[in-house]
């Protein structure tokens, strides 16, 4: 069973891998969205991570998607079906 602590872990470890693919300040600005599921309660956290990576990383925007149970799934199937998924 995945922790509530693994699971923000991991999800910290993906998000900074991704930071390979990013602009050079002059290239402007670049948006990426970061999907969790139902961890709205560590917004605080979530919220310090952004704004770190965001302090690390100038140019780029985060947008912190946090679905619930039932929406997750729906969600992520439509963001892939749509070419939109959260990078």
């Amino acid at each position: 069973m995945i922790t509530r602590r693994t699971l923000l872990k991991t999800a910290a470890a993906a998000a900074a891998t991704n930071t390979l693919s990013f602009p050079a300040i002059g290239q402007g600005t670049k948006k990426i969205s970061f999907l969790t599921w139902n961890i709205i309660d560590q917004k605080e956290l979530i919220d310090g991570w952004i704004k770190r990576f965001q302090a690390a990383h100038p140019g780029v925007e985060v947008e912190w998607l946090d679905k619930k149970g039932p929406e997750f799934g729906p969600f992520y199937q439509t963001q892939l079906t749509a070419g939109t998924r959260p990078t």
